[in-house]
């Protein structure tokens, strides 16, 4: 086996998941699938916060805060052992959090006008930030799951070898 520290292959990073006990494989997945959740994630605010600078000139309700809408939840395992976690950016609608106005820049809104119907009130364009950002990373997906799990292999043969 390689010592920590070493570059593996794939075909490495295989054969000593497969050495590892069942908490240990548990250990290196739930690493990697946060990590690449986590690219996402912060891809997701980049393009947020690349789209948004006229609409925070326009209206000063739409700042950063916004940005807390951008969340990764927890990891979700199945009984059959799968795991997978997601990457949601509807917020909440706690008063005052602001976060719920996320979702209408990233789906559009249609034409609005009040309740009487005298003003208009105008319709809000998709900007995609987060469907773009999900496209970016989606073929790097893979290759961050594979470097997250090989770097947790090594730290657990750290750990075993000392």
């Amino acid at each position: 086996m390689p010592k920590a520290g070493m570059e593996t292959n794939i075909g490495e990073v295989y054969q000593q998941f497969l050495d590892f006990s069942q908490k240990e494989m548990r250990q290196a997945l739930r690493g990697g699938i946060t990590n690449a959740a986590n690219q996402l994630r912060s891809g997701t605010k980049r393009n947020v916060r690349a789209m948004l600078p006229a609409a925070r000139n326009r209206n000063p309700r739409f700042d950063d805060t916004m940005l807390d809408a951008v969340k990764r939840s927890k990891i979700i395992e199945t009984k059959k052992g799968e795991m997978s976690t997601k990457v949601h950016i509807m917020g909440t609608r706690a008063t005052g959090s602001g976060t719920y106005r996320l979702r209408f820049f990233e789906k559009g809104t249609r034409e609005r006008y009040t309740r009487t119907g005298h003003h208009h009130r105008g319709r809000i364009a998709p900007l995609w930030f987060f469907r773009t950002a999900n496209q970016v990373w989606e073929s790097q997906y893979d290759s961050i799951m594979d470097a997250a799990m090989a770097k947790a292999i090594q730290k657990t043969n750290a750990k075993r070898f000392k």
